[in-house]
């Protein structure tokens, strides 16, 4: 028994079963890439992208304590003084806990390495700094003003410096996860037009098999009544099929 045996119905059902299972190819291909796609988005928004605002945090933070440093060394109400030495330990507090969050996610070495010579060159500052304010609080300001330029400045450059490091580190990071991203979309964007044009010539190929079958045998039917009816009983036809068609 071949294909050209099988009742129409079977015919139909075998075609219909064809597209149906190409179809179901096509949307698992794409479900299973979209589910790629949505794991890379989340690693640069809920990750990268994360690590480089919490490194901007730190940036933000240490640039406010250099602003109330300055303040206090042109300041003389005590009130106002008190808010920069109140805003000078929050800032720390902030620091404090922003470093903390980086080292809980950062995984990867290269990451760690960066933020252990932050830590490093924030340890380095913040002597100083504190070196610092004690003189100012002591109302030794010519002091605490060599004690800046000598001591603080170098070492908060230095610190800002491995931020910025951290910062670039994550960004790039975060930039080769998007076109990574950008890569699968257009991977998909090719699998997806290739499994359509599979499709189309499948179903092309499947229609012309379906209705080549169907209508052959009907059209030598049709020869043979049309002979018989001309006079010419004398025609031999194949009768032995098992379809519909015979």
């Amino acid at each position: 028994m071949t294909l050209n045996d099988l009742k129409i119905k079977t015919r139909l059902t075998l075609g219909f079963a064809a597209m149906a299972a190409l179809t179901a190819v096509l949307g698992a291909v794409a479900l299973a890439n979209l589910v790629t796609i949505e794991r890379q988005f989340a690693g640069v928004m809920e990750d990268r992208y994360v690590k480089v605002q919490v490194a901007g945090e730190i940036k933000a933070v240490n640039n406010d304590v250099s602003q109330a440093l300055r303040n206090l060394f042109i300041m003389s109400d005590p009130d106002d003084m008190k808010a920069q030495y109140d805003l000078i330990a929050g800032s720390s507090k902030k620091t404090n806990a922003n470093m903390e969050r980086l080292e809980k996610a950062m995984t990867d070495d290269a990451g760690k390495a960066a933020l252990a010579r932050l830590a490093e060159a924030r340890a380095a500052y913040r002597a100083p700094r504190d070196k610092v304010i004690e003189l100012l609080k002591a109302g030794r300001s010519e002091e605490a003003k060599i004690s800046l330029l000598l001591d603080l400045r170098p070492r908060q450059v230095a610190y800002m410096d491995r931020v910025e490091d951290l910062i670039k580190l994550q960004s790039d990071a975060m930039n080769a996860a998007g076109a990574e991203v950008h890569a699968t979309v257009a991977r998909i964007e090719t699998t997806v037009a290739v499994l359509l044009g599979l499709a189309f010539v499948s179903a092309v190929l499947l229609a012309w098999w379906i209705i080549r079958t169907t209508t052959r045998p009907i059209n030598e039917a049709v020869s043979v009544v049309r002979a018989v009816a001309a006079g010419d009983l004398a025609i031999e036809f194949s009768a032995d099929g098992t379809n519909e068609t015979g």
